[in-house]
């Protein structure tokens, strides 16, 4: 319901162009100056293998997992729940594909929980952005079995790696088909199509195999849950961000009326940066999506416009459609200087849509959680100022789902499918990938009904 990073000129503190000490000093060079969050990297892409020596695999595991989730992400406790459903998987010799909700950065690394409780570890797919941090983040992420993915078009040394890992399954490959971490800690973001491709590719292999063999599906449901003092984790944090804004703070003052007027403030800059002046005010605080959403297409429906894309389940699927069409021209420097600064302020508007997109309707309505909170507070601090105080403790549990058998051929929604598709204005959505959103979904409910650990 807030806004990401504002660009603002009556805001001088934040705009982007002043934080240069986190921005690349070239945007041509490498990555874009967005700071933090530099998922889009202007050089040719490469596939990066892991690498498959279980030797190192285990050692992370075992030795650092723990003081590294805890120290960087506040992660105390773990909980595996239904762990033998993957292991009778593992032990059948299927192929295992593990689809899993994207909640927060660390969710990968708290994977190596999951590794100890099946005992075999895994595959993981990870944005090519990863892989250009540094050199430790790269070598430490090989390591434990991931390998990248080119997200902004279409990369076929990655997609083979992952169909060969399920027809010749050494280890069960994990993706996080959300595609990008939303801090949305209890609804399932529409999930990338090419998750069940990929199952469906190496379905239709392993069947051709004598003796022919299966792959299945396994969702996995991650739900974290914060046991400390929610007033007084995120007090320091609100008054930087008061600060910020040259407000006055409110030293423990109510949390949620704080957070919407921050979110209302940042809303109202963004509207006079877009549209020259502000929209009209909403009745009621939880409506701000009713400004929020017009902005975002006000952003968005040009660029769909001008590289012809046609929309998606979500507003990130359509920044990424937006992206693959963008990127090509200005990575291979065909451009002219005008050109190249015209895709780079494209980009930037991308970026925005994206983290404006992070914020879900009513997520904040009648009595939210104190993760639903917690989350909030952490994508404002993360937009205005590249960083995320570490807030702790922090519980984290995995539920795996039951194994779904994945067709060799996709089949045709049901008409009942059919139907909440168009309802919902969701084209071309794939019926093995609704499939899996919805059992995440359930037992994210489930897992938000029972709580926290005892």
């Amino acid at each position: 319901m807030v806004l990401g990073r504002v660009l603002s000129t009556d805001c001088p503190v934040i705009r982007l162009r002043e934080n240069a000490h986190r921005l690349a000093p070239d945007a041509t060079g490498g990555k874009l100056p967005l700071g933090m969050q530099n998922i889009v990297i202007l050089k040719p892409y490469r596939f990066i293998p892991p690498h498959r020596n279980r030797f190192w695999s285990r050692l992370m595991v075992r030795v650092l997992m723990r003081p590294y989730l805890s120290h960087y992400y506040g992660l105390e406790r773990f909980e595996c729940v239904s762990g033998d459903r993957l292991r009778a998987s593992l032990q059948a010799g299927h192929g295992v594909l593990i689809m899993a909700n994207h909640i927060r950065q660390c969710d990968p690394m708290a994977c190596g929980h999951l590794t100890r409780v099946v005992k075999q570890p895994m595959y993981c797919m990870a944005s090519r952005h990863v892989f250009e941090n540094a050199w430790l983040d790269r070598v430490l992420a090989r390591r434990c079995g991931a390998f990248s993915v080119y997200r902004e078009g279409t990369d076929h040394a990655s997609l083979q790696f992952a169909v060969q890992s399920l027809v010749q399954p050494d280890r069960p490959v994990v993706i996080f088909a959300e595609g990008s971490a939303g801090r949305t800690n209890d609804r399932v973001q529409p999930m990338l199509d090419g998750s069940a491709l990929i199952a469906r590719t190496a379905a239709r292999r392993r069947a051709k195999k004598t003796p022919a063999g299966k792959v299945v599906i396994h969702p996995l449901a991650f739900k974290y849950f914060f046991r400390g003092n929610l007033q007084k984790t995120v007090e320091p944090v609100l008054q930087r961000i008061e600060r910020i804004l040259e407000w006055p703070t409110e030293c423990g003052g109510a949390v949620l009326p704080r957070i919407r007027r921050i979110g209302s403030e940042l809303l109202r800059r963004r509207e006079i940066e877009c549209f020259g002046k502000a929209q009209s005010q909403v009745s009621r605080e939880g409506c701000l999506h009713d400004r929020i959403e017009p902005l975002i297409e006000s952003l968005l429906a040009p660029l769909e416009k001008k590289y012809l894309t046609f929309g998606g389940r979500s507003t990130y699927i359509r920044v990424q459609q937006v992206r693959t069409k963008l990127l090509p021209d200005l990575i291979s420097g065909n451009l002219t200087s005008a050109e190249a600064a015209g895709r780079h302020t494209e980009l930037e508007a991308l970026y925005q849509v994206q983290e404006m997109a992070c914020y879900p309707r009513d997520y904040l309505g009648e009595n939210p959680s104190t993760e639903r909170i917690l989350e909030t507070v952490e994508r404002i601090e993360e937009n205005l100022t590249d960083q995320v105080t570490v807030h702790r403790p922090f519980d984290c549990v995995m539920q795996i789902g039951n194994a779904i058998d994945v067709p060799i051929r996709r089949v045709r929604l049901a008409p009942a499918d059919q139907a909440e598709v168009n309802g919902n204005d969701m084209t071309d959505a794939d019926p093995l990938t609704l499939r899996v959103e919805r059992e995440i979904q359930t037992m994210v409910d489930d897992l938000c009904e029972r709580g926290p650990l005892p």
